[in-house]
Order: C-alpha cells, then sequence, then structure tokens
C-alpha cells in the first residue's frame, strides 16, 4: 500500500490535470477523512489555496461563499455531491482516488511546501453569524503548530484523533501539527460515535469542546481512556469551572486553551498540571504570538500566526492596527503570572440598571447545573432598567427544564442583577449553527416575552419558546 505521501502526490497531480495552478483557490464540502486531508496536503504542494466550507451551510451558502472566495473549483465528497450547487462542481473522489489508511509520516519538508505561500482561506462566523474568510500563509500555520508543539508535544510517536471539522481553524491546526513533524492523525469511521472511537482507537492525543467533554465524561470507560492519553486539549468555548474540576479530579490531562481562527487556532494554553490551582485560565503565551490587554480590556494578539486579512471581493481587507495588533473583541485579564482568563465577547456585553453583564459568566454558571448541557443568554429591552438577561437552556435527555430551580442556582452564585428573568426552550435551530446568532435570539426572546414586565416574566410558564 502507498504510503500517504505518495497519495498526496497523486492528488496534487489530479489537480493539475483539473486545471488547478498555483494561487487557484479550491473550496472542499466534505465530511473528515483520509481523502480531505489528502486534497490539503496536495494544495500545499502545488500552492494551491485550500478553502474548507461547512458541511453544515445550506446549498445556496456554500455556493455564495464559494463565489466570495473566489475558488475555481468545489470538490464535493460522495456524501455532498448531490448539494444543489451550480459548480464547477467535481466529486472529491474523482480527485483524490481510494485513499487508504491514517494520516502519518508526512511532513511539509517532504510534501515541498513553500512557507511563503497562501495556504487557506478559513471561514469564521463571528459573533453575530456572518461568515468571513480568513487568509493565512504557510508560514502562519507553520509558526501557531511549531508554537503549540513546545507546550503539547506532537511527532512520530503520537496519533490524534480528529474529533473536530476540519473545516474549522481547531481540525485544521491538527493537520498542520501532524504536518509540522510527521505524526499521525486518525478519523472515526462514519457513523461512529465519538465515544466509540475513544474506546477504539489507541490515541494520544485528542481535541475536543466543552459538551463533548462532558458528554464522554457520562461513560466510565471513556474516562479510563482519556486519562491514559498524553493531551485532552479542550477549547471551542469557555468550560465552565465545574466541568474543568470534574476531569481534573479524575486524573485527564487537559489542556485549556484560548485561540482564534485569524491567529491560526491556539493563542494561549496551559501545561499539564497548571490547571490544578488556576481552574478558569486559558494558559499562558505560547511561543511565536504576543498578547496585551487593552485599557478596555479587550484582548490584542499579535505575532507570527496573524493572518493577512479578510477576502472581501476579490481583494484582501487587513485587519490589525498601526501598532501590528489584532483587535479580538473578546474580554479578558492576566494575572501576575502571565495566565489569560477570558471574560466574554464586548460585542455581547449588555448594560442592566448600570451594570454591565458579560452573558458568558452566566453561561458557565448554568452550564454548572445539574441536567444543563449547554446555556446561551441575551439581553432583552426591559424599561429604564436597559436590558434584562434572559437564558435558553438546552438539558440533557429526560432532564425537565425547571426555571424556579435554574433562577434559585444562579441567584446563589452571581449578584441579583444578572439572575435571568426568564429561561426559554433551547431552539433546534442553534444545534445547526457553528456558534449562536445572539442578536437573532434575542430578537426571538424579545418576541416571545413582548409587553411582559420583569416581574411578569419571573413567572411564565417554561414552555414558553417551544
Amino acid at each position: 500500500m502507498a504510503d500517504f505521501f505518495e497519495q498526496i502526490d497523486q492528488t496534487a497531480r489530479a489537480l493539475q490535470k483539473a486545471g488547478i495552478r498555483f494561487g487557484g483557490r479550491v473550496a472542499i464540502l466534505s465530511e473528515n477523512g483520509p481523502g480531505y486531508t489528502a486534497v490539503i496536503g496536495a494544495c500545499l504542494r502545488i500552492g494551491a489555496v485550500a478553502v474548507p466550507i461547512s458541511t453544515r451551510y445550506p446549498a445556496p451558502q456554500v455556493q455564495q461563499v464559494a463565489d466570495w472566495m473566489g475558488c475555481s473549483v468545489i470538490l464535493a465528497s460522495r456524501n455532498f455531491a448531490t448539494a444543489a450547487l451550480r459548480g464547477p462542481l467535481v466529486a472529491l473522489e474523482e480527485i483524490t482516488g481510494p485513499v487508504a489508511g491514517d494520516m502519518a509520516a508526512v511532513t511539509l519538508d517532504r510534501i515541498g511546501a513553500d512557507l511563503g505561500n497562501p495556504a487557506s482561506i478559513i471561514m469564521t462566523s463571528g459573533s453575530l453569524g456572518e461568515p468571513r474568510g480568513v487568509l493565512h500563509r504557510l508560514s502562519q500555520h507553520y509558526y501557531s503548530a511549531a508554537g503549540a508543539d513546545r507546550n503539547t508535544p506532537f511527532g512520530p510517536e503520537h496519533t490524534w484523533l480528529m474529533s473536530v471539522p476540519m473545516y474549522h481553524v481547531s481540525g485544521f491546526s491538527i493537520l498542520m501539527r501532524a504536518f509540522l513533524r510527521g505524526g499521525r492523525v486518525v478519523f472515526p469511521p462514519n457513523g461512529q460515535t465519538l465515544q466509540q472511537a475513544v474506546l477504539q482507537c489507541e490515541a494520544t492525543h485528542l481535541s475536543v469542546v466543552p459538551v463533548q467533554l462532558a458528554r464522554l465524561m457520562d461513560h466510565p470507560d471513556c474516562i479510563e481512556r482519556l486519562r491514559a492519553m498524553e493531551a485532552v486539549l479542550l477549547g471551542g468555548s469557555a468550560a465552565c469551572d465545574a466541568l474543568v474540576r470534574r476531569a481534573l479530579a479524575v486524573g485527564l490531562p487537559i489542556h485549556t486553551t484560548y485561540g482564534s481562527t485569524e491567529a491560526a487556532s491556539q493563542v494561549t494554553t496551559t501545561a499539564r498540571g497548571e490547571l490544578i490551582d488556576r481552574v478558569g485560565a486559558s494558559g499562558r503565551l505560547l511561543p511565536y504570538r504576543d498578547l496585551r490587554i487593552a485599557e478596555d480590556g479587550e484582548i490584542r494578539v499579535g505575532g507570527r500566526t496573524l493572518f493577512d486579512g479578510y477576502v472581501e471581493a476579490g481583494s484582501i481587507r487587513p485587519a490589525i492596527d498601526a501598532d501590528g495588533w489584532f483587535h479580538s473583541g473578546d474580554i479578558g485579564a492576566l494575572d501576575e503570572a502571565g495566565f489569560l482568563y477570558v471574560r466574554g465577547r464586548r460585542d455581547s456585553m449588555f448594560i442592566s440598571g448600570g451594570e454591565n453583564i458579560h452573558p458568558e459568566q452566566i453561561e458557565r454558571v448554568l452550564e454548572e447545573a445539574s441536567g444543563v448541557e449547554r446555556a446561551v443568554v441575551v439581553g432583552v429591552p426591559c424599561g429604564d432598567m436597559g436590558q434584562r438577561p434572559v437564558a435558553f437552556v438546552k438539558m440533557r435527555m429526560g432532564e425537565p427544564l425547571a426555571g424556579e430551580t435554574l433562577r434559585h442556582w444562579v441567584a446563589q452564585r452571581l449578584e441579583r442583577f444578572k439572575t435571568p428573568v426568564a429561561f426559554l426552550q433551547w431552539p433546534a435551530s442553534l444545534d445547526r449553527q457553528e456558534k449562536p446568532n445572539r442578536t437573532a435570539l434575542a430578537a426571538r426572546a424579545q418576541g416571545l416575552l413582548a409587553g411582559r414586565s420583569p416581574q411578569v416574566l419571573k413567572d411564565l410558564p417554561q414552555s414558553l419558546g417551544n
């Protein structure tokens, strides 16, 4: 069987035969798998730009993004080839041929990739849900991987279980970590749950978001397997302190992290053992990055991993200030040892009775409550109070939404003005979004609660919002 480099090389020749040249942009619409990886490696080999597209986008949005990004072709895997796309559409399997085995023993040196080449356009939705294309050169991915490797080494002796989508920077960065030193990446077969994959794969590394970790920890056999790993990277959103404490209590090798698409993934990450005394921290600055906290509390990021800019109407719009800083829009603080604590998004903050409310703080408290899987808090207008917090809550399977219980839970842990005045049923549409669209959710909450005062809101039936 050919090694994975030969499969990349074969795919590169097929891309060139299909008319893809240096600088050409290749949209990829596919589930995770070795074929997806072969396409990304092939793009690096010939100097083309990989444009991973979310498989959650409806067909019109896939086409729109491909058009906006100036893609020469859309490579769609067999599972997505029937999407109503205008094209140019090519079956991914026709380009890659049969791809067998896991990605392993392939490095950027072997691929022959030039670090100065544009390498990827990864979509980021920001807090308002509008997708934007983030352009990185290969050098920026390289320095992101090299800095992360100092903190959590990943090489030929290791195996990373791909549990996050490769159209996210979190998944794309795992491939870059593998390309750095030739590490192995394995993919769960289609239809296999993450729990099954963790138990069946002898992985040493895993990346998860909080809801994935919480579900894995519901199974003692998974806890045992996770405990044997070298690193479990916890990112994607702010993890509640209770989840981190629970993971530490059973001995999991947890590393919390803060990052962004624009910074090519991780910016800060905890080293092993550092969380014991600093639950809630997102780690210290990794090599090749810079970070500062502005006077208004905004996290600003610099360094060699920062993107070239946003792709807009055929041009690149730089997004750093005159001093070289990217304004993240996130609010945070550094302690005396340099550990970062992320408070929330600046554009999600609202004012209630003259007090600033960061909804992420309330969400973290709610997600510590028994039976709660996820929560999103938004502000709704409330006369002289300005805005009051309202929570959309997703309960675990079979658990009822008990608003009074949750209200009491929050009131015992936060200031009174931060207690939500209503708890609404979780909309199914939220499960299909990359990030919650807070503007749309606030409008939904306002419509459901129209005309009710805060006192009346406290007595609303908890079925509201179904």
